[in-house]
């Protein structure tokens, strides 16, 4: 089962994890999650009724929050064309739009092909203040990673968007992506795959390598990146599927900057391989939500750092 997911630590609450995700009639919803020593307790805030039937977000289609400029906001993928009654799915590769789904709704870039998003992924970071969002461009047969600098003030005329285009091996056009800053090395990373395995490249193109052992890695697997900080830098904490069983597996790229062997970390598989991941830190756990095979509800695993 495909549904949008973003996770993030509440900012008034390090305890509580803030947790996006697609509801059953195709709006944006919030479960708010009080995580304890030993069990997670959650609030739902969704609208259940019947789907609307101007409803463009793009499932399967990534969600990402973020804390910027005193707010919180959502931005997710919509369709570039007039929605049709009826719709709840759309091509992975169908031409899509950015847009902030909350706390207003509002398209980020002017409607043309040179900002035209394809594929299903798309993933937020801030750097000091400034917002980063990452997207796949281009074309089915030449896709790209794009860097767009976001702010509240972002809209769809673009005034204030720096696109810059990242020179990457070549992804795969339904890539997953995900990101973080490293405020050790002073670089924004992103993580995406290409058709031998993951790879991580810095947002100046710089550094683009090989994950080790992520060869198992399914095609176009959920992605989560997270960054915890220890007393002699940055640990990196790598989730995805494998190919072998849908199993979620990790990877920890160690504070030296070497990565470590991946190991089976979940303790349920999934089936669709729209399977979307999402984690964050939450004092010594990370907490990482995706939809497991045969469940329709987001099911969470507590992965002890």
């Amino acid at each position: 089962m495909s549904c949008p997911l973003s996770s993030l630590v509440n900012p008034l609450n390090p305890k509580q994890v803030l947790l996006f995700y697609l509801s059953g009639n195709q709006s944006p919803a919030l479960e708010l999650q009080d995580v304890g020593a030993d069990k997670t307790t959650a609030t739902a805030f969704a609208d259940n009724l019947s789907a609307p039937v101007d409803s463009k977000i793009v499932n399967p289609g990534s969600f990402s929050a973020l804390y910027n400029e005193n707010l919180l906001n959502l931005y997710g993928l919509v369709q570039s064309g007039p929605a049709q009654k009826g719709t709840t799915t759309v091509d992975a590769i169908a031409p899509k739009r950015l847009a902030q789904l909350s706390p207003v709704y509002k398209l980020l870039l002017p409607d043309s092909p040179t900002n035209t998003v394809i594929g299903v992924a798309m993933t937020t970071i801030v750097v000091e203040g400034q917002g980063y969002m990452y997207c796949m461009t281009g074309t089915e047969e030449k896709p790209r990673i794009t860097e767009f600098s976001i702010g509240w003030s972002s809209s769809s005329r673009g005034e204030d968007l720096i696109t810059k285009p990242l020179d990457t091996k070549p992804p795969l056009v339904a890539s997953n992506l995900a990101a973080v800053f490293d405020p050790v090395t002073n670089k924004k990373l992103i993580v995406y795959q290409n058709e031998d395995n993951l790879r991580i490249v810095e947002s100046t193109s710089e550094n683009d390598a090989v994950i080790p052992n992520t060869d198992d890695s399914r095609d176009c697997t959920g992605l989560a990146l997270v960054p915890v900080a220890t007393d002699k830098g940055v640990k990196l904490y790598l989730y995805y599927f494998m190919q072998k069983g849908g199993k979620l597996q990790r990877v920890i790229r160690r504070e030296d900057g070497t990565w470590g062997d991946s190991a089976a970390a979940g303790d349920k598989a999934v089936s669709d391989p729209n399977t979307f991941l999402s984690a964050c830190q939450v004092g010594g756990v990370i907490m990482v939500y995706y939809i497991a095979k045969g469940e329709s509800s987001i099911h969470s695993f507590r992965d002890k750092i």
